[in-house]
């Protein structure tokens, strides 16, 4: 965390953006980030890291009502617990939904129920947090051509698939 801490410091005060985080508890207790920066975007925004689910659900309302939007969520777990790190941007973007700490069997619903609604998924990010599945994810409305949808494939049958798609 500290290592995190001293980069986001360094790099957000010459000017880079930070567009992605993936986070990851080490056995040995430390939380590790991999992050991914942009530099000279010009964009505001802003980043936060350790939220519990309620910490998130306040930053979220916060920033969407300051006219950002979320441009990337993550889950982990750390010292037992299920936390969040997400990423708000100011920028005009097309319509967008996002949720948080949702079971697998609800997010399927929801995947699919704005897959029809012509929504792409953006950002997912899975956790698993005593014994269960925990999803969050981003969608927005933006078109990029087709494309296809498969859930809970094997091993096999992903093969198959990405052979015939390739």
């Amino acid at each position: 965390m500290q290592k995190y801490r001293y980069v986001f410091q360094i790099l957000s005060s010459e000017q880079y953006c930070l567009t992605w985080i993936d986070a990851m508890e080490h056995p040995d207790g430390e939380v590790y980030f991999n992050m991914i920066w942009v530099k000279g975007t010009g964009k505001h925004w802003k980043a936060f890291h350790e939220l519990s689910s309620s910490k998130y659900r306040r930053r979220y309302k916060s920033y969407i009502a300051r006219g950002y939007r979320l441009q990337h969520i993550e889950s982990y777990v750390h010292r037992r617990r299920l936390l969040y790190a997400a990423i708000f941007v100011k920028e005009d973007w097309p319509a967008w939904v996002s949720y948080h700490g949702y079971s697998l069997k609800r997010h399927k619903h929801r995947f699919y129920s704005l897959h029809k609604e012509g929504y792409r998924l953006v950002v997912q990010s899975v956790t698993e947090y005593r014994g269960k599945l925990y999803i969050s994810a981003i969608y927005d409305s933006l078109s990029l051509g087709g494309y296809q949808v498969r859930m809970g494939l094997s091993t096999q049958t992903f093969s198959t698939e990405f052979q015939k798609q390739v």
